[in-house]
């Protein structure tokens, strides 16, 4: 269970919202290189790996 200070991120809902275009966009080059699933697990890593950083930075004030 989630601490009270915590929140749950659906990246799912994330990497769809970038793919359609409602939140930003998707790097056409490197979507048309690797595919749509490898992209797509590709973006969900980094958006986690931000969502982490911007945690891990928050945390330490």
């Amino acid at each position: 269970m989630a601490k009270s200070g915590q929140e749950t991120v659906n990246l799912k809902a994330l990497v769809a919202e970038q793919l359609n275009g409602k939140r930003g966009f998707a790097n056409s080059k490197k979507l048309k290189r690797m595919g749509i699933e490898a992209y797509s697990q590709w973006l969900e890593e980094k958006i986690a790996t931000k969502i982490a950083s911007k945690s891990a930075k928050s945390g330490k004030k």
